[in-house]
């Protein structure tokens, strides 16, 4: 499994401060059997935390390299959700009649159009 380069044009900026992951990770408190949506995973610096805590994890990536890299890194888990979209193409609708977390190291270039 080889890591991947982040792309300027997709803003990409992957995680690898497992300190910065962590403090993400308890700002979230108690998400053990949660459904969680995280935006952006690249090589899964959180993904490793939220799935270790036994949430229901649907992973949203934009970049194919990454859709590979982590179906191969977490094929032993059933409690995530690799989709390979864009979030701003996602409509939370019917999820949004239960609890949901959503969390990322979100790209700077589409932090608006995400949150408005």
């Amino acid at each position: 499994m080889n890591r991947i380069t982040p792309l300027k044009n997709l803003g990409q900026n992957f995680l690898q401060d497992q300190n910065i992951a962590n403090k993400i990770i308890n700002l979230l408190g108690d998400i053990n059997g949660k459904t969680i949506y995280e935006i952006g995973p690249g090589m899964g610096a959180l993904t490793n935390h939220l799935l270790n805590s036994f949430a229901k994890v649907n992973c949203v990536e934009v970049d194919p390299r990454a859709i590979e890299y982590l179906k191969e890194k977490y094929a032993n888990y059933n409690n995530i959700n690799i989709l390979h979209s864009d979030i701003r193409d996602i409509y939370l609708t019917n999820e949004l009649q239960k609890p949901i977390t959503i969390v990322g190291n979100i790209p700077y270039n589409i932090t608006n159009e995400i949150i408005f």
